[in-house]
């Protein structure tokens, strides 16, 4: 049994467990009044006491009944008990609350007698020592003073209870006026005579736009760091209002300089607003778009959409939105369409403007800036300068200045690097088109050590190597993949502190935080499955940590899968005995894994620089290859301000770049091609310079990967990560070109998609039918290209084609000098086709000969051939050459 100390205790806990519950309902009860009226708050208030009187009474009478009776449990008597202990807490709390509301209505019958009573007492008495002080010639100018004064206040509270009155008189009109306005608006457009719905006028427009910037002034880097709540507004604003009621105290010139310094800092905060969404809106709207990028992207193309621009546009053009709110919206498809739906349908139709041409893949600006869309999607002038001019502003606050909670979390403020854009390889979001990941992945070493991003409390997994940071009981940071940890369990420490280092290759990092029922705006059935799948339910919601950091830089982007042009092919053939030259231990599927990689850095182009591509001055001239002002710009003037890591621009196949966290490649290179008395733009040099010229540790890696034996795609993702130092940007499409230069140099080029009988879809193009026999007069080697295109010729009635016309690559000089008509590219069908030495694949010596069959709308053409893959067999075979590779071959009419 439990001694008495012990029941004392369980009494103390239990009185003071239901003080606590009692006071947290009369906050939350004190909060909801002055929302409707004053009065109507009294009255309720009253109601609610008289039932929750009689509640308890009937609740007491029960519970003396329960205990009385023989029949009752125990359990009967706890459940009558707990009624009545909360019956008697909601009277306690009603009756406080009646007090609050009846003071806040005036008081009392009673208590206003007493007011009036003592203030007539006062007035009497202050009469008196007036009508006194008046006969003292030294206290009559005071005494005439302070009734001057008081009248002068008397006037003004007048003036302020005539303005009261009239505002309410104004504002009973004017909604008066908008109402019939609205309704007769509604009634020719045919909606009927009905009110505009709440969620669509523009007082209920205003006020989420105060309520917003309320709360984003409250997460602003300025309002943590004030502890802005409403007692520290009051206690700004009460200097401010001593100031207009006596400007010359001192006081009020004080009050005065507080308030104009809070309003200089408040119009700084809204200036650099990029967003106007709730934290949690944001990151649906987020997850939605890469989920768009997933379910749309498929074995052509992997769509890594910049959503930063994305987010950026849409909290502009559309403020507060939800991704389940009902809105109205304009598409430009060839005449105006007006749609309707959510803001998630909206959002969907954006993505299509940005990625449905897979051959010109949009940008933000593209679209948003676009004069000849009438549609909600591009902003007229005047909203296009303001945004670009906010653009500039945020450039140093970062992407969302009012969002800002994390520090870096691998450098501390003196490094510096800690102002640079941290490098996203994995981002929040969709990774499939069924799975989300939660978190986000920040290129870092191993061992490389990891700082605290925010103040807070110390939470170890059991695991052992993830470590949390409670910020608050609804906030709180996890890192993943932690060794060498330095805290403990419930240590309290600051942005900055180390955690310990990283055991794996990059920073995983998931932020979370508890999404009120408030925030969950979803509707209680969605049919949507998309919007499903985003699961935004109250509670502990993940939140994409890339808002809170001040500036990231997203390493994934959108690759469009081709084939390999046969261009690309031939160079990667050429390339692969230069490589084989400085490293004899290179293996075909290391040499394709590099250059797949180089053909999406460089198309395998020694002669390229990062943004070549755009008009001079930042683009390339004919003078730019050799002029070093031009080759040493940087990223932030390529790039309109973007990207500060890149100090001197990337050249080259590799394009070798120098870069802020102490790359020096780019001069590297150059330096190198200066020792070899070479241009740097020369091929062979820029392979020599990989394995000789390059720091020893790219070279080790450069070689570690040549040599292996692994697929092309595995060394292809090792060379981006490792070589390259770019992890995730054009994956797949850099996998996909490793794979295809893997093809091109195992296998022959003249086979190279060569088939034995005329490919689908030709059948009825080629004509006549060409036979076996052999043709009169054909004296040339049987099974060679020569013989077979010298029969084919025949059948088709070119009887100008001799059987002494010399090896295949010079068949079109052979027919110049006869004075038959000779032309490069722009070929026609029943030509002969000379391909030059080692000219698509063709022999370095003797070159090759075939006939165009068929000549396609995009300039390839189908031409049959022999000996095409050697053999002198006679056979005839069928390939299509692409309209890259019909501009290095001749075309002879030998009609």
């Amino acid at each position: 049994m439990p001694n008495r100390t012990t029941k004392i205790k369980r009494v103390t806990v239990r009185a003071g467990k239901n003080f606590l519950a009692t006071q947290k309902a009369v906050r939350v009860r004190k909060d909801d009044l002055g929302y409707v009226s004053r009065r109507n708050d009294r009255l309720d208030s009253k109601r609610t006491f008289k039932v929750d009187k009689k509640g308890y009474q009937e609740a007491k009478k029960n519970f003396h009944d329960v205990l009385n009776a023989s029949s009752s449990s125990s359990l009967d008597i706890a459940l009558a008990k707990n009624n009545l202990v909360h019956a008697k807490r909601r009277k306690i709390v009603s009756k406080k609350i009646k007090k609050t509301a009846v003071k806040l209505d005036g008081g009392t019958v009673k208590s206003r007698t007493a007011k009036s009573l003592k203030r007539s007492a006062h007035m009497k008495a202050r009469s008196l020592l007036e009508t006194g002080f008046k006969e003292d010639e030294t206290l009559s100018d005071a005494v005439k003073a302070r009734q001057a004064f008081r009248k002068f206040d008397y006037t003004k509270y007048r003036l302020n209870v005539n303005a009261r009155r009239a505002r309410k008189v104004g504002s009973f009109s004017g909604r008066l006026a908008y109402s019939l306005s609205t309704r007769t608006l509604n009634l020719v457009n045919g909606r009927g005579f009905v009110r505009t719905p709440d969620e669509y006028s523009k007082a209920k427009q205003l006020a989420n736009r105060l309520r917003l910037s309320k709360m984003r002034l409250k997460k602003s880097k300025t309002g943590r760091a004030f502890g802005y709540t409403s007692k520290f507004m009051r206690f700004l604003l009460s200097p401010a209002m001593k100031f207009f009621a006596n400007p010359l105290s001192v006081f009020g010139i004080v009050g005065g300089l507080v308030f104009l310094f809070m309003i200089s800092v408040v119009m700084s905060i809204f200036s650099l607003t990029t967003t106007y969404q709730s934290e949690f809106d944001l990151s649906d709207s987020w997850k939605l778009m890469t989920l768009y990028d997933r379910e749309r992207s498929d074995d052509k193309v992997d769509y890594w959409t910049n959503l930063d621009d994305v987010t950026l546009f849409l909290n502009e053009k559309n403020e507060d939105y939800s991704l389940w709110d009902k809105t109205y919206y304009k598409v430009n498809h060839d005449d105006l369409l007006t749609k309707t739906g959510r803001y998630s349908d909206y959002m969907s139709v954006l993505w299509d403007k940005l990625n449905d041409d897979t051959n010109d893949i949009k940008t933000m600006k593209d679209v948003y800036s676009n004069k000849k869309n009438l549609d909600n999607f591009a902003f007229d002038s005047d909203e296009l300068d303001e945004f670009n001019e906010k653009l500039e502003n945020i450039s140093e606050e970062g992407t969302y200045p009012d969002l800002l909670e994390l520090d870096n979390p691998l450098y501390s403020q003196s490094d510096v690097k800690f102002d640079n854009p941290l490098e996203i390889v994995k981002r929040y979001g969709a990774d499939t088109k069924d799975s989300f990941f939660n978190g986000m992945t920040i290129q870092a070493n191993v061992g490389q050590t990891v700082l605290a991003s925010l103040d807070g409390t110390v939470e170890l997994d059991r695991n052992g190597t993830t470590v949390r940071i409670f910020k608050d009981k609804d906030t709180y940071l996890s890192y993943v993949n932690i060794n060498g940890i330095r805290v403990k369990n419930g240590q309290k420490i600051a942005s900055g502190d180390i955690i310990g280092t990283l055991s794996k290759q990059n920073l995983t990092i998931y932020y979370r935080k508890v999404r009120d029922k408030e925030d969950d705006k979803k509707p209680a059935f969605l049919v949507n499955s998309t919007l499903k799948k985003l699961n935004t339910d109250a509670g502990w919601s993940y939140v994409n940590p890339g808002f809170y950091f001040s500036k990231v830089h997203y390493l994934q982007t959108t690759s469009v899968m081709s084939d390999l042009s046969g261009d690309i092919a031939t160079k990667a053939r050429q390339l692969k005995p230069i490589i084989l030259k400085y490293f004899p231990q290179a293996t075909d599927k290391g040499i394709a894994g590099a250059l797949g990689n180089w053909a999406v850095e460089s198309n395998i182009n020694p002669k390229r620089a990062e943004g070549d591509y755009l008009s001079p001055p930042i683009g390339a001239s004919a003078s730019s290859w050799d002029d070093l002002t031009w080759l040493s710009m940087s990223g932030p003037q390529i790039y309109d301000g973007r990207f500060p890591n890149i100090l001197h621009r990337g050249l080259g196949l590799g394009q070798w770049t120098d870069t802020s966290d102490g790359a020096v490649r780019h001069t590297a290179l150059l330096n190198f091609a200066n020792s070899k008395n070479k241009k740097w733009y020369d091929l062979e040099l820029q392979i020599d310079f990989m394995f000789n010229g390059d720091s020893p540790g790219y070279q080790t890696i450069a070689k570690s990967i040549l040599s292996s034996s692994d697929s092309p795609s595995t060394l292809a993702q090792r060379f981006l990560i490792n070589w390259e130092g770019n992890p995730g940007d054009k994956l797949k499409e850099r996998q996909n070109a490793s794979e295809q230069v893997y093809k091109a140099l195992t296998t022959s080029s003249a086979t190279s998609g060569s088939t034995d009988t005329i490919p689908q879809g030709y059948e009825d193009k080629v004509s006549p039918k060409p036979t076996d026999q052999v043709a009169l007069g054909n004296s040339y080697p049987f099974g060679q290209c020569t013989w077979g295109a010298y029969n084919r010729l025949a059948e088709l009635g070119k009887n100008k084609v001799s059987s002494f016309e010399g090896n295949g690559g010079f068949w079109w000089q052979t027919a110049q000098n006869r004075g038959l008509p000779v032309h490069r590219g722009n070929p026609k069908a029943h030509e002969a086709i000379s391909f030059p030495p080692g000219a698509v694949g063709s022999d370095k010596t003797y070159g090759h000969v075939g006939v165009v069959e068929v000549v396609n709308p995009d300039g390839s053409i189908l031409v049959s051939e022999t000996n095409a893959g050697g053999g002198l067999n006679g056979k005839r075979t069928w390939r299509i050459i692409s309209a890259t590779d019909v501009l290095q071959c001749y075309y002879i009419d030998y009609s």
